[in-house]
């Protein structure tokens, strides 16, 4: 089997340790993968902070303290960081058929967070590798904790072989509890409310060849309606990416009205025409879901894609791609969204504050040497552990939760007196 994996990142802030952290958690995370497996590793260079309108945009969702650069000084900055990083070294370490960098060429959009530009450089990506059987995702800023876990998703994913995508964890929740294939939630109604688990999502699998038929074609048949000048000015090509966004004109738009996807795609009528009420970002009631994804509904995300996909899979998808379906009396849910029975479901660590990549563009960026030795010391202990594993059950959110590294708000503040100087 032909496994490509691929992780986005910033190459101004992927130093050497990290890379080696990195790449030796993916390794961790295949553990009693087949050997007749043919694995190829990628990282992809993005920078959402490549204007400082953006990365004013990320800080100021964290402190009220203002970053004063201006964008010449800001610019003169980023080009010192550029010319100073060292170059890297992306090493198979014997596991990998090959570990490869590339640049993408998509251009990061204006906002807080920039899911869009990740979102178009990782389905174009898809669509270039329909060698591989099985394309996953893997965030840079979160490690796997359990050894093996990605094993066991591969493992799970091959149960459905005509499922375009799949997620590690357990989608579906209802109040804090999240639902298993053994659950009993019989007790609920129509009117009770689930909450589907794609926000912050860290991970997930698919299939290239079937997730291309799925945006190109599954969902205009049974979901989307295109406007026969659309077909027309396209040539009948389109495709709806991973991220879908509403058209700038339409501020009080309904499901019955068109809308666009990023901006310079064609128009699009939403085939399902009930209003419902507002809802919150990833909850739904049971009788919205039973009918089709609500508009609101699939929009209230960062990633409205996998939020179609999942609600999509409920009503439809399930029978299309033949995956069975859990009764739980009050809905039935496809297997693929409930089958993980780990007792840890989501296998990734908190993130890794000390060391996020945000964390470590403002270290470089204001010459930080106090959060620079911090960012060393983790990933050089890192390397250690990841190096001294054996196939003893070492888990490496054991090892972490006894360092005493700054929390989150100690590093706020910290940089808040930085920028203030």
């Amino acid at each position: 089997m032909n496994i490509k994996i691929v992780i986005p990142t910033n190459f101004i802030t992927l130093s050497q340790l990290k890379l080696d952290v990195s790449t030796k958690n993916i390794i961790y995370s295949l553990d009693g993968i087949e050997n007749d497996n043919k694995i190829d590793l990628v990282y992809i260079n993005l920078n959402p902070f490549y204007k400082l309108g953006n990365l004013k945009l990320h800080w100021n969702g964290m402190s009220s303290k203002k970053i004063n650069l201006s964008d010449d000084e800001y610019k003169s900055k980023i080009e010192y960081i550029k010319n100073t990083n060292p170059s890297l070294n992306f090493d198979t370490f014997d596991f990998f058929n090959s570990v490869t960098a590339i640049y993408s060429t998509e251009l990061p959009s204006f906002g807080y967070y920039d899911w869009t530009s990740i979102s178009y450089a990782l389905y174009n990506n898809i669509l270039e590798s329909t060698e591989s059987d099985i394309w996953i995702f893997n965030s840079s800023n979160y490690f796997m904790w359990n050894r093996g876990s990605l094993t066991k998703s591969i493992k799970r994913y091959n149960k459905y072989e005509d499922l375009p995508l799949y997620f590690s964890q357990n989608i579906w929740a209802f109040d804090d509890s999240v639902i298993k294939k053994d659950s009993n939630i019989s007790q609920l109604t129509d009117e009770s409310i689930l909450k589907i688990r794609t926000l912050g999502l860290r991970q997930f699998l698919c299939r290239p060849k079937k997730i291309k038929k799925f945006t190109q074609h599954d969902i205009f048949n049974h979901l989307f309606i295109r406007n026969k000048s659309d077909l027309s000015k396209y040539d009948g090509i389109w495709d709806s990416g991973i991220s879908f966004e509403k058209s700038d004109e339409l501020k009080n738009y309904n499901p019955i009205k068109p809308y666009k996807v990023n901006l310079s795609r064609p128009n699009l009528e939403y085939k399902f025409k009930e209003n419902t009420e507002s809802l919150l970002y990833d909850l739904i009631k049971i009788k919205h879901l039973k009918k089709g994804a609500p508009f609101d509904f699939v929009f209230r995300t960062d990633i409205p894609i996998f939020h179609l996909f999942e609600s999509f899979m409920v009503t439809k998808g399930w029978e299309l791609y033949n995956v069975p379906q859990v009764d739980f009396k009050s809905i039935k849910l496809p297997l693929s969204s409930v089958d993980n029975d780990e007792d840890t479901d989501w296998d990734f660590g908190s993130r890794f504050e000390r060391v996020h990549e945000f964390f470590i563009y403002l270290n470089k960026l204001f010459n930080s040497e106090y959060y620079n030795d911090i960012e060393k010391n983790t990933f050089e202990e890192l390397n250690k552990i990841y190096d001294s594993i054996t196939k003893e059950d070492i888990n490496i959110k054991s090892y972490l939760e006894k360092r005493g590294y700054p929390s989150y708000n100690e590093i706020v503040n910290n940089f808040e007196k930085i920028i203030s100087k």
